[in-house]
């Protein structure tokens, strides 16, 4: 047997070495590549790119080979350590993956403000339009104005500058800078007109009047919705009527409800046209209520009316309806939100719906409704998912000791979960959230009792995987490794060398 790189002393020390340990010795190439993943990211979040790098480099499967590369040499440029980023660039076999390799180093390079070191590595590239647009919105970010212009005005692709001008408006805006989201707003108008595919432009402009919505100019963004609605109405594929759905809802939004409406009566897909529907009633739920519960059964009907031959998507049909309940919800209509969440064919938009309900009941002060309704999802594994989203929904209305009691609902509720890598991963998120609640406790029982379930997961790279994710746990609530937690780490490792 190979030697491994992790001693096994530190292996039976320390959970994420553990799971090193563990990966060293899995001899399916496929598998072990899938399981490498866990244990490089352990090894950057950490500063050991040497490791990281060892771990990536040793696998069969060049393609994986390269990705995690590319993770390292991130870091690399991170800590400035630019001479060993280029040497892993020049290590990449893939054209395709040296190509993303060089990306991320420039903009790397370009976050770290060395612009031109950054733009000599994008000229290496075929295709540099997407890196330079990533370098003038970092120049943008650092208030750099003439520099991200100048930076803008080198890329050749159309699509890549409009898109980098929208960015910066919105980081602008996220900022509160108004005056400078506007001329970055007004700058990609300028050129939207002129990028190539219909569908990308028409994505563009909605983009445009989205940005124009949030700085209150109505007049523009209606303009570039009626813009994107127009050329949406003339497209002959699967993306006309979501693009129209899109267009009528932002319409609707700016002001302009005849054209709204006109841009709702060219969607075809009964199903799109209950999504629009279901836009509106969520537009006018606060300041229109019966607008809003017109609309809603507007859309419920729409739906209903589908003959078999007419549903392009029974997924999406199924999604609809899972939201079309939870918006009656929100109006104010429970039983009728009850009654079409618990009709859908589909268990998982079934559950998904009902804990939406029940999430909102519970923020109208309603916990029991809210637990009424969580009582009528099934399986148990589902109510487990539900009760963590009740808990949420307490925390969002600051009420810490409800939000504690449904985690304990959820937290016995784990054995219903068959499969033991999901198991395991809902029990680290029901543990690190009672951490943050103050239960420290009981996060530390959970956790350590996780461990034990871990231990006999059979697919290794499944196990690995968890014990990083758990030592990431132990590391938030502030757990040591007891003499048990580490009798059982020793126990894997042995296992290994079997």
């Amino acid at each position: 047997m190979a030697e491994h790189v992790i001693a096994v002393d530190d292996a039976g020390s320390d959970l994420a070495l553990c799971a090193a340990y563990i990966v060293e010795g899995i001899t399916n190439a496929e598998a072990k590549s899938d399981a490498t993943e866990s244990v490089v990211d352990h090894f950057l979040t950490n500063g050991d790119v040497d490791s990281a790098a060892e771990f990536a480099d040793a696998l069969e499967d060049p393609y994986a080979r390269d990705r995690f590369l590319i993770k390292v040499i991130v870091k690399c440029i991170e800590e400035k350590d630019d001479e060993y980023a280029f040497q892993l660039v020049e290590a990449i076999s893939e054209p395709g993956l040296k190509a993303t390799a060089l990306e991320v180093t420039a903009f790397s390079l370009a976050e770290r403000g060395e612009f031109e070191k950054a733009k000599e590595t994008a000229s290496g590239l075929d295709h540099s339009s997407d890196i330079l647009a990533g370098i003038a919105t970092v120049q943008a970010a650092k208030g750099l104005k003439e520099e991200a212009i100048t930076t803008l005005g080198q890329i050749d692709y159309v699509k890549a500058r409009v898109s980098a001008a929208i960015d910066i408006a919105t980081a602008h805006f996220k900022d509160k800078n108004e005056p400078e989201s506007t001329f970055w707003a007004a700058k990609a108008a300028e050129e939207v007109g002129d990028v190539e595919f219909e569908e990308d432009k028409i994505r563009l402009y909605n983009e445009i009047a989205n940005l124009y919505l949030a700085l209150d100019n109505e007049d523009v963004a209606a303009l570039h919705f009626r813009a994107g609605a127009e050329l949406a109405a003339n497209l002959d594929n699967i993306h006309r009527d979501s693009l129209l759905v899109s267009g009528a809802i932002g319409l609707l939004k700016a002001g302009d409800v005849e054209n709204a409406d006109d841009t709702l009566d060219l969607v075809a897909d009964k199903t799109q046209v209950a999504a629009c529907l279901h836009g509106f009633s969520r537009y006018y739920e606060k300041e229109e209520p019966e607008d809003a519960v017109e609309t809603i059964e507007e859309a419920l009907a729409m739906l209903n009316s589908q003959s078999e031959y007419e549903v392009r998507s029974t997924k999406a049909r199924n999604e609809m309806f899972g939201e079309v309940a939870v918006q009656f919800q929100r109006v104010g209509l429970k039983e009728r939100a009850l009654e079409i969440a618990h009709s859908n064919p589909d268990e998982a938009r079934r559950n998904q719906a009902l804990t939406s309900i029940a999430q909102l009941l519970l923020m109208d002060g309603d916990s029991a409704a809210a637990d009424e309704v969580v009582m009528g999802i099934e399986p148990d594994s589902a109510r487990l998912n539900a009760a963590i989203g009740l808990s949420d929904a307490a925390f969002t209305i600051e009420d810490k000791p409800m939000a504690v009691e449904y985690l304990r609902s959820a937290a016995d509720l784990l054995e219903e979960v068959e499969q033991m890598i999901a198991r395991a991963e809902i029990s680290d998120e029901i543990a690190v959230r009672l951490g943050v609640f103050g239960e420290s406790e009981e996060a530390e029982k959970l956790a350590r009792a996780n461990l034990r379930l871990i231990s006999e997961i059979r697919n290794d790279g499944g196990k690995a995987a968890a014990l990083v994710r758990l030592g990431s746990v132990y590391k938030k609530i502030g757990i040591e490794l007891n003499e048990d937690d580490q009798t059982i780490l020793k126990t894997l490792t042995r296992k290994v060398d079997w």
